[in-house]
């Protein structure tokens, strides 16, 4: 299967459109990492990568995202989420990341949905 083809699939995995195409997830077909430093061996090989290892995202999310992980990852300091105004820089690790495959773990852009997670958890 072409890498398309499989992007395709993944989208629609992903997205879960209803019978006339729409998603409530994302309103454009993108599909990226959740690890923007793309450097988990597992994820890079296709035949071992999972659903879990992606997330859908707008177009514009998604670019922001890649300009984010770039910054990143030639700084070695994390996206800090107070800068779109929330109450907590990570929900996981700090600021200063090594480049091992965990370190985008609690990163706001790693799984925005998983970040809201735990500031609904931490505000309980």
């Amino acid at each position: 299967m072409s890498k398309k083809k499989q992007q395709a699939k993944l989208f629609l995995e992903l997205a879960q459109p209803n019978e006339d195409g729409f998603s409530r997830w994302v309103s454009v077909e993108e599909v990226d990492h959740k690890n923007g430093m793309k450097n988990e061996a597992r994820v890079m090989q296709n035949e071992d990568q999972r659903l879990s290892d992606f997330q859908p995202l707008s177009k514009a999310a998604n670019d922001a995202k890649r300009q984010y992980c770039k910054e990143c990852k030639a700084s070695g300091i994390r996206y800090d989420a107070k800068q779109l105004g929330y109450p907590m820089s990570y929900y996981f690790g700090v600021a200063k990341h090594h480049g091992e495959e965990n370190d985008c773990i609690g990163c706001y852009w790693y799984d925005p949905l998983e970040f809201k997670r735990h500031l609904t958890e931490k505000s309980s």
